[in-house]
């Protein structure tokens, strides 16, 4: 399982065109992403297309994503997850059920540190 996880990372590793973290006026980071496959956040479905990831508040502990061609967007929460090995890029990580993919893990380029998606159970 672990390896399966590794190589669709690595797969969409290829496809993802993410820019570097950019610092904003008020120390927030902001994440731009090209995702070329429809996928979920939470309980949002979101199409193919460019998006911009930031966080919603000082302790980074809920993000929002918001697509940069309608607008339309979504909040979640993460919380921090160690990594083995930092990434030499950011990344974005997907889980894939079937064929649908959901937002999982967001790591910054040289850092032990990544951000985990919370996933809620629907009651």
């Amino acid at each position: 399982m672990k390896h399966k996880l590794l190589v669709l990372a690595a797969f969409f590793g290829l496809f993802l065109s993410i820019s570097p973290r950019a610092a904003m006026a008020q120390g927030n980071d902001i994440l731009k992403a090209r995702i070329p496959f429809a996928f979920r956040v939470g309980n949002v479905n979101f199409p193919s297309g460019r998006y911009t990831l930031k966080p919603m508040d000082e302790t980074d502990r809920w993000m929002e994503i918001r697509s940069d061609k309608t607008g339309r967007g979504a909040f979640f929460q993460v919380v921090a997850t160690d990594v083995r090995k930092a990434p030499s890029k950011n990344e974005l990580i997907f889980h894939r059920t079937g064929n649908r993919y959901s937002l999982a893990t967001l790591l910054d380029q040289g850092s032990h540190v990544g951000d985990k998606v919370i996933r809620f159970r629907r009651g």
